[in-house]
């Protein structure tokens, strides 16, 4: 089966080829918690979308797959079970969320892993509108990822502070730098200060040729 690739946004950016698949979505900004409830708005319009399959992997614009790994590590959680948000990492709209979404697990009596680690999650759409519809989201916002793998389970769900299976680049590294913390890992993450001369190097000799989705 051939993999078909979505965007949930307003627009395709430029250098995407007509192979995507453009579900529009205007972003939720200039609100408390806009994130979480945009979030949450752009998986409703993916579940709504017919050529969406009911089983398909969440991922977001700055992961990197670096090497094949099993679906149960697109679902890692972190053991994190202490309600002092001031040991979590974080912002402080981030770490209200994540409060919010600890308390409702509790009170439904459910696990509290904390599974808010930035890799790609393998979702049902099914699952995805009964949590939704369970939780109320739209009313108070709550880290859908945690509340999803909470209240389902996951098999075989790694449950670790491992960093063997993603680098993060948050940082201005040397190329030497990059090589080493990417190596063996499944998956990298970086962000706007990671994003240097040298990582871009790197991401170009990694993918020297253009794929089915760049123009």
């Amino acid at each position: 089966m051939a993999i078909r690739l979505f965007v949930v946004a307003d627009k395709l950016p430029e250098w995407m080829s007509d192979e995507v698949t453009l579900i529009p979505c205007e972003q939720i900004t200039n609100q408390r918690f806009a994130k979480a409830y945009d979030a949450v708005k752009k998986l409703k319009a993916v579940i709504a979308h017919p050529e969406v399959s009911e089983i398909f992997i969440y991922t977001y614009d700055d992961t990197v797959f670096l090497n094949p790994a099993p679906l149960k590590n697109y679902a890692v959680a972190e053991i994190n079970r202490d309600t002092d948000i001031t040991k979590w990492d974080g912002g402080n709209i981030w770490k209200e969320i994540m409060m919010n979404t600890v308390e409702r697990l509790v009170a439904n009596k459910l696990p509290t892993y904390n599974y808010e680690t930035h890799l790609p999650r393998v979702l049902s759409k099914t699952r995805l509108s009964e949590i939704f519809e369970k939780f109320g989201f739209q009313k108070r916002p709550y880290h859908f990822s945690t509340i999803y793998f909470n209240y389902f389970g996951v098999p075989d769900v790694l449950l670790s502070k491992d960093k063997l299976i993603k680098a993060d680049i948050r940082s201005n590294l040397t190329l030497e730098e990059i090589n080493k913390l990417t190596q063996a890992r499944a998956f990298l993450n970086y962000n706007d200060d990671g994003l240097n001369e040298n990582l871009k190097k790197f991401l170009l000799e990694l993918f020297p040729d253009k794929c089915r989705f760049e123009v």
